[in-house]
């Protein structure tokens, strides 16, 4: 109902298109009408940060590392100077990590967590997932346990084994392998 009440309201709207393909993509699950929105947001504001990151996690979405890496490294450049470039550097991990590149997506979500606000009260949640993905698979087991004890204490009983993927957003497949 919201998403279709923003693109009501400004249609021409780049930077609403942007955050139209991450609703579209990971919330609602629709690739098809995400990447409608991605063209558009590409065709208005290309240049924006969300336009690049939110192409980087459509191709995450769509199995397409190599894309979603060109895309990642654009959005993080042009958002290298704003407070929430932690956000785009867990796009990053969460590449990484999908990939199967343990190793660099353990290095990338250390760096997120590193980019953090000092005044953050507590880890970005994305940044722990991966980062306790990455440090499993490489067995790095205690690392792993607390990572996820902290991620445990923001977000409660939360296990991939209690995910429903028709109730809780999963970038693809892939993922719900690891």
């Amino acid at each position: 109902e919201y998403a279709s009440r923003a693109e009501e309201l400004d249609p021409q709207n780049g930077l609403a298109a942007a955050l139209l393909t991450l609703v579209h993509a990971f919330v609602l699950r629709d690739l098809t009408r995400a990447e409608a929105f991605n063209e558009r947001a590409l065709a208005l504001r290309p240049a924006h940060v969300l336009t690049q990151d939110a192409t980087a996690l459509l191709h995450l979405y769509r199995g397409n590392a190599s894309s979603a890496r060109a895309a990642a490294n654009s959005a993080e450049e042009l958002g290298k100077l704003l407070p929430y470039r932690y956000a785009l550097a867990t796009t990053k991990a969460m590449i990484e990590t999908v990939s199967g590149n343990y190793k660099l997506g353990l290095q990338e979500a250390e760096r997120a967590l590193a980019l953090q606000p000092l005044a953050a009260t507590r880890p970005y949640p994305p940044i722990l997932r991966y980062m306790g993905i990455c440090q499993a698979e490489l067995a790095h087991l205690e690392e792993a346990q607390r990572t996820f004890e902290s991620l445990e204490k923001q977000e409660g009983q939360l296990r991939l084994t209690s995910l429903n993927p028709e109730d809780y957003p999963v970038p693809s497949p892939d993922a719900m392998q690891l």
